[in-house]
């Protein structure tokens, strides 16, 4: 994108400025993978870029209690911002519906609050070379909306400019209570994209327009896997739309899978098939200038004939040594799960006439043939005991959304538990043989 010859923007997801990551080895601080580092990677990026806006879909804060944070930091950047002449706009989420306005308020003419109040409202974005960006947002009016904003009809698309949308939204989830939209409906907006915060994992750059999550600026927490960044977007002399995601967070996650059959002695042999993994998977892993460390949730999968020795090995380390280091990127485990089973003959234990034999049955029946009658009581069974533990004081805190388990879901974890106690009742089984 040439610097010159294009009105560019440079777009912002979910950013919640005070809060701490988690996740982390301990020496791995906030001061330079939390929010407020981030934004500041965000002011160097817009500068470096020559944008003529900065623009943020919501959550710029945690809460109401990091007001004190947030201005610090908003206010260091806007004052960058300003002195380059790049313009600042934004719209407020679910997390600081109360918290922006206010902060806006202090920050002075620079920061557009778009659509307060759950109205629509717009910016012009110009640059003397292309057709101007008119970006048109709209801002939660409370912490649960659960209508779609575009109930009230946002402003039409004009001739001469080209019209963004910012929206901080919950997309194809009609039940949710933090504005629910369709993409289908965005579309039929007639902007030229939407660009929408909420959803922290961040949506490949769409070259068709359809509308995008962008994001978590950086990660916040283990769940939130992929390359994450502004993504950097405009118009060039033409009128031609380009967009990129800048990698400008030095974390990245991934969710890994280590399948392990071959593993002789796992006392021995694990821990090296461990390291030469992350190895390569460092190696594999898309290049990012800023990139400084790389943490792993891993599964170890596979049948085996030992599946407890697995068990007993990891249970024994201490997880935060599991970390190295290869092309000045950190890289360390943060979740070690091992997902092994026994290497079983389940239809031969099944006709025996003993407990193995019943879990033997329970692991056929959700594995081969989850619609059957068999399963569905199971899983029947299985949903009574989960309402009644949820139903517990100790989990009353918890909202409906972290209650909610699919039958998928379900499924999967009780034939995990029952693999689990399969192997345990025979490797006990083994160890009674081998003293008789």
């Amino acid at each position: 994108m040439s610097p010159d010859l294009s009105t560019r923007i440079l777009l912002v997801g979910d950013m919640h400025l005070g809060r701490r990551p988690t996740g982390l080895p301990d020496e791995l601080g906030p001061e330079t993978y939390g929010p407020a580092a981030a934004l500041q990677r965000v002011v160097d990026a817009a500068v470096r870029h020559r944008v003529q806006a900065v623009a943020f879909a919501g959550d710029l804060v945690e809460g109401s209690n990091d007001l004190f944070e947030a201005y610090g930091a908003l206010d260091a950047a806007m004052r960058s911002l300003l002195e380059q002449n790049i313009q600042v706009v934004a719209v407020a989420g679910n997390h600081d519906t109360r918290t922006l306005p206010r902060l806006a308020a202090e920050l002075g003419e620079g920061f557009h609050l778009l659509g307060a109040g759950g109205t629509w409202s717009s910016h012009l974005v110009r640059s003397g070379a292309s057709l101007p960006i008119r970006i048109v947002g709209w801002s939660f009016p409370d912490r649960h909306h659960a209508t779609s904003p575009l109930d009230s009809p946002p402003p039409a698309p004009q001739a001469a400019e080209v019209t963004v949308g910012l929206l901080h939204a919950d997309l194809e989830d009609p039940s949710s209570r933090y504005a629910p939209v369709t993409a289908s409906a965005l579309r039929a907006v007639g902007y030229s994209r939407w660009f929408l915060g909420h959803i922290h994992r961040p949506d490949p750059v769409a070259a068709d327009g359809s509308p995008m999550y962008l994001g978590s600026l950086t990660p916040l927490d283990p769940s939130e896997t992929g390359v994450h960044g502004p993504v950097l977007a405009g118009l060039d002399a033409r009128g031609q739309w380009t967009a990129e995601r800048l990698p400008l967070a030095p974390l990245r996650w991934e969710h890994r899978q280590l399948p392990c059959p071959d593993l002789v002695d796992p006392r021995e042999s694990l821990a090296p098939a461990i390291l030469k993994a992350m190895l390569e998977w460092r190696r594999a892993a898309p290049e990012a200038e800023e990139l400084q460390a790389l943490g792993f949730r891993m599964e170890l999968t596979g049948r085996v004939a030992h599946p407890m020795q697995i068990a007993h090995t990891i249970g024994a380390w201490d997880l935060p040594s599991l970390s190295t280091s290869a092309d000045g990127v950190r890289l360390f485990v943060q979740r070690l799960r091992s997902r092994v089973t026994g290497d079983h003959d389940l239809q031969q234990i099944a006709r025996r006439d003993d407990p193995t034999a019943l879990l033997a049955r329970a692991i056929l029946a959700l594995q081969d043939d989850p619609d059957g009658e068999p399963a569905g009581r199971i899983l029947a069974q299985a949903q009574v005991a989960l309402g009644d533990l949820q139903a517990h004081q100790d989990f009353a805190h918890l909202s409906a959304e972290h209650k909610e388990l699919g039958r998928a879901e379900l499924r999967e974890i009780l034939v995990q538990q029952a693999y689990r106690i399969l192997d345990a009742r025979t490797a006990d089984q083994e160890v009674r043989r081998g003293s008789s």
